[in-house]
C-alpha cells in the first residue's frame, strides 16, 4: 500500500519547489525551435529541453508567479510534437493562467501581466455573455419587447432585481414562439422607482437595445413599480409613452384573495386556526410524528404572499379532517403524559373549535372558492401567456364567483351535513342570546330577530364571495384598458364581432393612437380582407395563429400592419411569472454558505442555468476563441 504523505510534508515539498522555480531562468530559454514543417493550415514545431538532466520538465513547469505551465507536458523523451494552430497557441494551466504563444518564439512573454491572469469567474462569464449576445441577437432580430422587472433579497440581504426581457421569436419555416428570456441580475441599492429604473436603463445601455421600442411593462403591485406619480411604470412611461403598463396578473389575483379574507372576521378567525394547527405540530419532531402517523399529506401554513399557500394549507384538512382531530386528542393525551399543561390546553382548545359546524362550513366555502381561483394562478403562471389567456381567465373566474354567490351555500351546506355525519357532529349553529333594546312604543317592543344560519351566510359568506367579485373589477382595471385596445385581435369571436359592428376601423385608429407603428386605414383595409379568411378557415381561433398563418404562408408582406400589430399583441407580457421564477434559481445558487459570492458571478450562474438551452446550442470554439483573445497583451515582446 503506497504511503500517504501528511499535509505538512506536501507543504513542505511545495514550498521546495518554488524556491527551485525561483531559481530558474525565464520561459523563452525553455524553447528552442528545432525544425519547422510548413502546412497550409498548421506549423509543426519540435522543441525540446537539452538543459534539463532529467528528462522531465516538471520542476520547470512553473515559474515563479509569471507563468505556469501544463505540468502534464512531459519532456522525458528527448522530442515532443506540438501542433499549433496558424497564429497563436493556448496553453492552459492548471492554477487558473494561461498564456497566448505565436508562431514566433521570440514573441513570446517573459511574464504574466495582471490581465492575462485568469479564474474560472471569467470562463463562466465568458460562457453567460454569449448565451446574453444570442438573446440579444434575437430580441434586435424581432424589433418589439417588453419589460419584466421583479425584485428580491438575496442570503446577503441585497436586493436583487431580475431583467427579463419578452419578444416574439418569428420563425418562418415555423410557428410564432413568444419568448421570456433572462439578461441578469442587477443588485439595487435605492429601492425606489427612480432607483430601479436608474438601474433598468444602465443595463439598456450595456445591451445596446433601443428603449422606443419597448411595447410593454409588467411589474408587481408594490407602490415602487405601480405608482401613478414616482412609481417604474410612470417614469418609463414618460420616456416611451408606448410602453403600456399591465400590473402582474398573478399578484393581483393574490391581492383579490387578501382582500376577501380580510372582509370577514369569521375569515380572520378561520384562517387563525388553520396557522395554529401547523404551529402547534411543527413546534417538534414528536409532535410532527403524531402527525403524520394519522395524516399522510402534509400540512402547510397560509401566507399572503405565495400564491397557493392558502389552498395548501386548507386541501389536506377539508379531505382529512377525522385524522386531524384524533392527531390533536393523540397529542393532548402525549403533553399531559409529559405534565406539559400548555401544550395540552392549546391541543384541546383547537380540537374544540375544529369540531363545530362553524369550522366545517367554513373550510368547505373556502375550499371550493380557491380550489378555482388555484386553477386560474396556474394557467397564469405557465411560460409565455398572452394576455388574451389572461383576460379569459380572469373572466371566468368573475363568472364562477358571481354563481357560486347564487347556488355555493347551499351546496356547502349538504357536503358539510354529510362530513359532520361522518364525525357525529351536529349540523347546527348554537343558539346565541339576542339582546333588546327597550323601546319608545309598545309595537316596537319586540327585537327582529335573526337566526344563527342567516348570521354566518351575511357576515361571512355574502362578505367574502362579495369582496372577491369587488376586487376582481377593481384590480384588474388596468388590464381590461390594455386588452380593449389590442381586444379585437386577441380572438376569432372578437375580430368577427366587430366586423359585423363596423367598428373595424375605429379600433385601427385606437391602436394606431395608443401604440402607433401602423396606419390606421391601411390596417383597416387589411382586417377586411382577413376577415374573410378566417370566416373559411376555423382553425385561426387566437392571435397565436393568425401570426403563425402569416410566417407559414409568406402573407407578411401581404399584412404589413397586421403582421405587426400581431407581434405587438403578444409581446404584451401579463405576468412576472419568469421573474418570479428567477428568484428559485437565485435561491439554489446564492446559498447560506455562499454570501460572498459576486454579483458578477451571481448573474453568470443564473443565466446558464435558467437559459440553459440557449447555453447548450452555444458554439465553445468562439467562446475559446473569445476567452483567449481577451488575455493577449497588446504589447509584443522582442
Amino acid at each position: 500500500m503506497p504511503k500517504v504523505k501528511s499535509g505538512a510534508s506536501k507543504r513542505k515539498e511545495a514550498a521546495a519547489l518554488k524556491n527551485r522555480v525561483a531559481n530558474l531562468t525565464k520561459v523563452t530559454e525553455y524553447f528552442k525551435v528545432r525544425s519547422v514543417e510548413p502546412c497550409t493550415s498548421k506549423s509543426i514545431i519540435h522543441a525540446t529541453e537539452p538543459n534539463d538532466p532529467t528528462g522531465n520538465c516538471q520542476e520547470y513547469a512553473e515559474l515563479n508567479e509569471s507563468i505556469n505551465l501544463d505540468s502534464a507536458h512531459n519532456y522525458k523523451e528527448q522530442s515532443e510534437t506540438y501542433t499549433l494552430p496558424s497564429q497563436d497557441i493556448t496553453l492552459p494551466t492548471t492554477s487558473g493562467m494561461h498564456v497566448i504563444l505565436g508562431d514566433d518564439p521570440g514573441t513570446w512573454p517573459e511574464k504574466i501581466s495582471e490581465n492575462q491572469r485568469c479564474d474560472i469567474n471569467e470562463l463562466i462569464e465568458t460562457v453567460a455573455k454569449e448565451v446574453v449576445k444570442k438573446n440579444l441577437e434575437q430580441v434586435k432580430k424581432a424589433k418589439y419587447f417588453s419589460v419584466i422587472l421583479d425584485c428580491t433579497p438575496d442570503s446577503s440581504h441585497h436586493e436583487q432585481m431580475s431583467v427579463i426581457l419578452r419578444y416574439v421569436e418569428c420563425d418562418y419555416l415555423a410557428a410564432a414562439v413568444v419568448t421570456e428570456s433572462f439578461f441578469g441580475f442587477l443588485r439595487v441599492d435605492d429601492t425606489t422607482g427612480e432607483g430601479l429604473l436608474k438601474a433598468f436603463l444602465e443595463r439598456v445601455e450595456e445591451l445596446g437595445l433601443d428603449l422606443q421600442d419597448c411595447r410593454g411593462q409588467s411589474y408587481d403591485n408594490g407602490s415602487n413599480m405601480k405608482g401613478k406619480q414616482s412609481g417604474v411604470q410612470a417614469r418609463m412611461l414618460q420616456i416611451n409613452p408606448k410602453a403600456m403598463y399591465v400590473p402582474c396578473a398573478n399578484h393581483t389575483l393574490n391581492l383579490v384573495l387578501v382582500d376577501s379574507v380580510k372582509s370577514s372576521i369569521e375569515s380572520v378567525k378561520f384562517f387563525g386556526i388553520l396557522t395554529r394547527i401547523y404551529v402547534l405540530f411543527s413546534s417538534s419532531p414528536q409532535r410532527w410524528t403524531i402527525l403524520k402517523n394519522r395524516v399522510k399529506h402534509s400540512l402547510n401554513a397560509p401566507s399572503d404572499t405565495r400564491w397557493e399557500s392558502r389552498i395548501k394549507c386548507i386541501k389536506p384538512i377539508r379531505f382529512n379532517l377525522k385524522e386531524v382531530l384524533l392527531a390533536l386528542n393523540q397529542l393532548q393525551d402525549h403533553c399531559l403524559s409529559k405534565k406539559d399543561g400548555k401544550t395540552a390546553s392549546e391541543a384541546g382548545s383547537l380540537f374544540a373549535l375544529m369540531n363545530s359546524w362553524r369550522f366545517i362550513l367554513s373550510l368547505i366555502i373556502w375550499h371550493d372558492i380557491l380550489r378555482e381561483i388555484n386553477k386560474t394562478s396556474k394557467l397564469l403562471q405557465s411560460n409565455g401567456v398572452s394576455l388574451q389567456k389572461a383576460v379569459m381567465e380572469v373572466e371566468a373566474t368573475a363568472t364562477f364567483l358571481r354563481q357560486y354567490r347564487e347556488t355555493g351555500y347551499e351546496n356547502a351546506v349538504l357536503s358539510g351535513r354529510e362530513l359532520a355525519g361522518e364525525l357525529n357532529i351536529d349540523a347546527n349553529f348554537p343558539q346565541s342570546r339576542t339582546s333588546r333594546k327597550r323601546k319608545l312604543f309598545e309595537a316596537g317592543d319586540e327585537a327582529d330577530e335573526v337566526s344563527s344560519v342567516d348570521r354566518f351566510r351575511t357576515n361571512f359568506f355574502l362578505e367574502v364571495v362579495d369582496q372577491a367579485i369587488m376586487s376582481i373589477g377593481e384590480r384588474f382595471e388596468m388590464m381590461r384598458d390594455v386588452a380593449d385596445t389590442f381586444g379585437f385581435l386577441l380572438t376569432r369571436e372578437d375580430l368577427l364581432r366587430e366586423h359585423r359592428n363596423k367598428n373595424i376601423h375605429k379600433c385601427c385608429k385606437i391602436f394606431q393612437q395608443k401604440i402607433g407603428d401602423v396606419d390606421a386605414c391601411e390596417m383597416a383595409l387589411e382586417l377586411k380582407r382577413f376577415v374573410l379568411l378566417i370566416e373559411k378557415d376555423t382553425s385561426l381561433k387566437t392571435v397565436e395563429d393568425f401570426l403563425s398563418y402569416c410566417l407559414s404562408s409568406r402573407m407578411f408582406e401581404v399584412y404589413q400592419n397586421l403582421f405587426i400589430a400581431f407581434r405587438i399583441v403578444l409581446t404584451c407580457p401579463a405576468t412576472v411569472a419568469s421573474a418570479e421564477r428567477s428568484f428559485s434559481k437565485l435561491k439554489l445558487i446564492k446559498t447560506y454558505n455562499r454570501t460572498s459570492m459576486s454579483d458578477n458571478r451571481l448573474s453568470s450562474l443564473a443565466m446558464l442555468s435558467i437559459e440553459n438551452a440557449r447555453a447548450k446550442s452555444v458554439d465553445y470554439e468562439d467562446v475559446i476563441k473569445t476567452f483567449a483573445t481577451s488575455k493577449v497583451r497588446s504589447k509584443r515582446f522582442r
